[in-house]
């Protein structure tokens, strides 16, 4: 399962489908300034936290640091790939910073294993 777990995770990173709820609302939001800055980070936030819920509740575990550096650098490589348009990169980069993020801050807790 684990295993399965470290495919499937990426290749929805990849394909936007982990990032596709917070583009339709910021298409049904279109020319707000504050959905385009605040509303990313926040919704990229909650969206990996219910994956790392549902990444519990399938391993017992917490997605592991490795996992969220592998979906960090797939984010990178698809805003380098896929042609989106600017209000679609910001939230693509909005989410790849999430990652990041709660990746270097999970090296530094002690709940998280690295594989």
């Amino acid at each position: 399962m684990e295993i399965v777990l470290y495919i499937v995770i990426p290749i929805l990173t990849f394909f936007g489908i982990t990032s596709m709820p917070t583009r339709l609302i910021t298409m049904m939001f279109a020319g707000r300034p504050s959905v385009l800055t605040i509303f990313p980070i926040v919704a990229a936030y909650f969206i990996w936290t219910c994956i790392d819920i549902i990444h519990s509740n399938l391993t017992n575990a917490p997605i592991p640091i490795a996992l969220f550096l592998i979906c960090w650098l797939v984010k990178l490589i698809e805003d380098q790939v896929v042609k989106k348009a600017s209000w679609q990169i910001n939230i693509n980069m909005a989410e790849a910073w999430v990652i990041f993020i709660w990746a270097i801050l999970a090296m530094f807790g002690d709940f998280r294993g690295w594989f």
